[in-house]
């Protein structure tokens, strides 16, 4: 698990990814760190179902710079799961791909994860998935085990996700999105 967050951390930095750990604010008064909240605060996870997330289901366009989109499409619900994927590129360069699905496990919800480079070569272990279970809930506010989806308005949402290891651990990196709209 340490290689998989120093090759995360190594590859955010490489892809012009920015920790705003340098203010330590929100923009809004608020500590960063504070956003995100970890299993290692001793932390236990919140009775939830899927219907805390139902406002997430969509196609999400969100922006680390110019040039540098990250895309999420999350589907709706069927069977205990809310299936996704993620993918992130700059120019005309694929950064990574992500499987995601928001599950229902016991009597909680995990948000799990599989990362992958521009060719499906996996970043975990074949086995291995990374599973984030959910610690808080609040009006628009998902906190996971070391990620937090913030609903800033019907059509969008704030990312923020605590770097688990490496050069940049602990920093915060701040990713917003917005729905994207289709026309018909």
């Amino acid at each position: 698990m340490k290689c998989i967050g120093l090759i995360c951390s190594l590859c955010l930095m490489v892809m012009g990814f920015q920790a705003n750990a340098d203010s330590g604010s929100d923009g809004a008064g608020g500590d960063l760190k504070d956003k995100v909240w970890t299993l290692s605060e001793g932390r236990e996870p919140t009775p939830s179902t899927l219907d805390d997330l139902a406002w997430m289901e969509g196609t999400w366009v969100g922006s680390r710079g110019p040039g540098h989109t990250v895309q999420h499409v999350i589907l709706a619900e069927e069977v205990g799961h809310m299936p996704g994927f993620v993918r992130s590129w700059q120019g005309d360069t694929v950064l990574f791909y992500e499987i995601t699905t928001f599950a229902e496990v016991g009597d909680h919800v995990a948000y799990r994860v599989k990362h992958f480079n521009y060719d499906l070569t996996g970043w975990e272990e074949r086995e291995q998935v990374i599973h984030r279970p959910l610690l808080g809930k609040g009006k628009g506010m998902l906190r996971f085990n070391g990620i937090t989806f913030e609903q800033t308005d019907e059509d969008s949402f704030t990312v923020y996700f605590r770097i688990p290891e490496g050069p940049n651990e602990g920093e915060i990196l701040v990713i917003p999105f917005e729905r994207l709209k289709y026309s018909t």
